[in-house]
């Protein structure tokens, strides 16, 4: 029998460099604010009672998983990572910053680091930089939410607020989508 795929909204600094200086620190002021509660495990935490107020839902009547059960949305800390890694799901296919093209580049590897060339424009950009779409991203450090397809949810800016004032970095979001 097959393990189900696991869908992710993952939280990510913009600099795919950065770690968190003190990482009990940042899990202290993710629990105050309310976006996690208890530790179900080193690293990974059930929701928070705030976290409807920061992670907003789309669509008439989504399906959330709250609580403590096994199978609940949960919060991971994954990382801190040597150097950047590459999350994508076997889907995306980046697009060039300066013309929109579709660029069809092998997922495994790619380095954050690695130049990619636009066969249309021939314009030249690291892979990190391409317009993934959403779905993928790079870090040496992520927060993955789990349970949550594409677009079915969004990360509020009050949350990027939050998380800027808590790490003094700015922060995006992707999709993943990984085959368990």
């Amino acid at each position: 029998m097959s393990n189900p795929e696991q869908h992710y909204l993952v939280l990510c600094p913009a600099n795919p460099a950065w770690v968190p200086d003190d990482l009990a620190s940042l899990v202290g002021s993710l629990r105050q604010c309310g976006l996690i509660g208890s530790t179900r495990q080193p690293g990974l935490f059930n929701t928070g009672p705030a976290y409807l107020e920061w992670i907003t839902y789309l669509g008439c009547s989504p399906q959330i998983a709250l609580g403590e059960a096994e199978t609940a949305t949960a919060i991971g800390l994954r990382g801190p990572f040597n150097e950047p890694v590459f999350l994508s799901s076997a889907t995306a296919k980046p697009r060039c910053r300066s013309c929109r093209q579709t660029l069809d580049l092998t997922m495994t590897p790619l380095k954050a680091d690695e130049t990619v060339i636009c066969p249309r424009c021939e314009t030249t950009a690291y892979a990190a930089k391409l317009d993934w779409r959403r779905k993928a991203g790079w870090g040496r450090f992520f927060i993955k939410i789990s349970n949550v397809f594409e677009s079915e949810a969004v990360p509020g800016e009050a949350l990027f607020e939050q998380l800027s004032l808590d790490t003094g970095q700015a922060w995006d979001y992707f999709y993943w989508r990984k085959n368990a």
